[in-house]
């Protein structure tokens, strides 16, 4: 197999073999490769078969058919998951842009699953975040309150997402997210909102919180990180989101397509 295999990480490991190498994976290979028993294998495709139903059985990008992974998918088809299930599996302490990128691809499909609109915050959009205040205050037609201090570059979100009535009025529905594509996005601070609502004059209740993570959120803990998070974007809602409903936006899919060639498994 290209990827090996790896302890903690054994639906990642399938994930990643299948997307880069589009060879079918029989439960004897996985068996043999891994060195656990059949009893754990069944348990990883039965995750996977989870997975699939969550990503859409329609458009996931591989089946389980008599016990064997068979892909749907190339992972050219689909980049933009690779590059999620990439740092699921190996961090993301790379130093390259595909951070970046993830927060450009859970910002489209936060925009895309709510018909809305979405304003990248953050390092490097070449503006400062007082200024994107005043962008987000403008396009919201809520009031502008005080200004950030000097040392936020985003204060905790990287993707504003918002979905106006069209009256050139306030009080719309938003949505503050953070996004995170590293392995302890568990440990990151929750939004402050007492901040964000001085910076605009906007309430409560019109605000909902969000986190993405290239991680997959499993059942036991989806409550507590609900409830700690808001609105939970975990890479299979997000693959739900960007290939469900038409085509990747063109200069993201690019971008992307560039990372995976130059930094991801695919290269190999």
């Amino acid at each position: 197999m290209l990827v090996p295999y790896k302890l903690g990480k054994e639906v990642e490991w399938i994930e990643l073999n299948m997307l880069c190498t589009g060879r079918p994976l029989s439960k004897a290979s996985l068996i043999t490769t891994s060195g656990q028993s059949e009893e754990d294998v069944d348990d990883w495709l039965a995750e996977l078969e989870l997975r699939i139903q969550a990503m859409g059985s329609a458009f996931a990008p591989y089946r389980i058919t008599n016990g064997r992974v068979v892909s749907t998918k190339t992972w050219a088809d689909v980049p933009e998951y690779l590059l999620c299930v990439h740092y699921a599996y190996r961090g993301a302490a790379d130093r390259t842009n595909g951070t970046k990128l993830f927060e450009r691809i859970s910002g489209f499909a936060l925009e895309r699953f709510l018909s809305g609109q979405h304003i990248a915050l953050g390092f490097p959009t070449g503006r400062t975040f007082n200024a994107q205040l005043d962008e987000i205050a403008r396009v919201t037609w809520e009031q502008r309150h005080l200004r950030a201090a000097g040392r936020y570059k985003d204060d905790g979100v990287d993707v504003f997402a918002f979905k106006p009535f069209g009256d050139n009025r306030a009080a719309n529905l938003y949505i503050l997210m953070q996004c995170a594509a590293g392995i302890h996005w568990r440990n990151k601070k929750r939004i402050n909102l007492g901040r964000w609502t001085n910076y605009i004059q906007w309430y409560h209740d019109q605000i909902i919180l969000s986190m993405a993570t290239t991680d997959v959120v499993d059942k036991a803990e989806w409550n507590h990180q609900a409830s700690e998070y808001g609105l939970l974007f975990d890479r299979l809602r997000i693959y739900r989101c960007l290939y469900g409903d038409g085509p990747v936006e063109t200069g993201l899919r690019g971008d992307v397509l560039r990372w995976c060639k130059s930094h991801s498994v695919a290269a190999a």
